[in-house]
C-alpha cells in the first residue's frame, strides 16, 4: 500500500522528469500528427494528481463496481485482492477469510458487471480500484 505508492511516486516522478524534459524538444517538431489515443496514456494522466479525471478513470474502468452499494463494494475488494495475489483464488480466498469457491462465484459476477476481464489491463484494473477505495 503505502511503500509502494511511495516507491511509485518518487521513480515516476523522477523519472517522468528527466525523460519528457529530453524528449520533449526533439518531438515537438517532427510527430505533429501523431494520434494519441487517452485509454493509451490514462494510467499517465493519473499522475497528475486531478481527482476529477482520476474518479472518471475509475469509473470508465470499473463501471458498476465503482458503486457505493455493498454488492460494488464486495466485488471491488475482491478483484483488488485477486489481483494483487497474481489470480490465485486460493491466496485471495484467505486473505478475505471467505471459502475459495466464494472468491470464484465473485469473480464471475465481477467478468460479468465489467463484460470480461480479458479484455482489461491489469495496471488500469489496479489504479481504477485503488483510486475507488481511496474516495469511498
Amino acid at each position: 500500500g503505502g511503500d509502494a505508492g511511495g516507491d511509485a511516486g518518487g521513480d515516476a516522478g523522477g523519472d517522468a522528469g528527466g525523460d519528457a524534459g529530453g524528449d520533449a524538444g526533439g518531438d515537438a517538431g517532427g510527430d505533429d500528427d501523431r494520434v494519441v489515443r487517452y485509454e493509451d496514456v490514462a494510467l499517465a494522466a493519473l499522475l497528475t494528481g486531478d481527482t476529477e479525471r482520476a474518479r472518471r478513470f475509475a469509473q470508465r474502468t470499473l463501471g458498476p463496481l465503482a458503486g457505493e452499494n455493498e454488492t460494488a463494494v464486495r466485488l471491488s475488494e475482491t478483484l483488488h485482492v485477486v489481483l494483487e495475489e497474481q489470480g490465485s483464488p486460493r491466496r485471495a480466498a484467505r486473505r478475505l477469510g471467505v471459502h475459495e469457491n466464494t472468491v470464484a462465484k465473485r469473480m464471475r459476477a465481477i467478468d460479468e458487471a465489467l463484460g470480461g476481464l480479458h479484455d482489461r489491463r491489469t495496471a488500469d484494473l489496479l489504479a481504477a480500484l485503488e483510486i475507488v477505495a481511496a474516495t469511498r
